[in-house]
């Protein structure tokens, strides 16, 4: 499958880092954080993927629903579904006929009627960031690329880098789904605390997966 990996590596080449545009800090969640949409990721990459006349093809294979219910900051009751999903996802080149299957998973968790819609938009959203490896840490992505194409050093020395925030968690965080598994098995939400950062919603629907467990 020479010539789609070349394609794949072509694509990869192009799509260095992607700035994040979408925030969920609000009245209602001041702890929010930045994220990249599906819709900017896909923006970036399906140009090069018509360019190259590569497609990607996507199947559902297992889907697993189970109801959470907690208490929001406002002190109503919620339930939700926390769906999961395990995916298939095909590179084929379409000039060569070539193929190649990638398996993936997602996790989401919205009102009844959403939540499977969320899982499938994290699953294909994070297997592209990830299939072409591409940053998002950067908010301006014009400051790591310099005009010749080559990346400029922004790694200040270690005796001025400043200490590491923890990270914020919540549905769409990449490690959100091993979060749960690890309540679920009867892990201590202390631990998540220790090295995450949560909003009150977030941290009332772990408290309720524990309680449920």
């Amino acid at each position: 499958m020479k010539h789609l990996l070349k394609k794949l590596h072509e694509i990869q080449c192009k799509v260095r880092a992607v700035a994040k545009d979408e925030d969920t800090k609000s009245n209602y969640n001041p702890n929010g954080f930045k994220y990249v949409s599906g819709d900017k990721i896909i923006g970036v990459i399906r140009p090069l993927m018509d360019e190259h006349k590569v497609i990607l093809k996507s199947e559902v294979l297992s889907v697993s629903n189970q109801t959470q219910e907690y208490i929001t900051s406002k002190g109503n009751v919620k339930k939700e579904v926390f769906t999961s999903i395990t995916m298939k996802m095909t590179w084929i080149d379409i000039e060569s006929g070539e193929s190649m299957d990638c398996m993936w998973a997602g996790n989401g968790m919205n009102d009844w009627d959403k939540g499977f819609g969320s899982a499938v938009t994290y699953a294909i959203r994070y297997f592209l960031l990830k299939q072409f490896l591409v940053s998002t840490d950067e908010d301006d992505v014009d400051a790591i690329i310099r005009p010749d194409g080559k990346e400029k050093s922004n790694v200040a020395p270690a005796a001025q880098q400043p200490a590491k925030e923890k990270p914020w968690l919540d549905e769409s965080s990449e490690n959100y789904a091993k979060v749960v598994a690890h309540i679920q098995k009867g892990g201590s939400i202390d631990d998540v605390y220790k090295k995450y950062r949560v909003n009150k919603e977030v941290k009332a629907k772990l408290t309720a997966i524990k309680t449920n467990k």
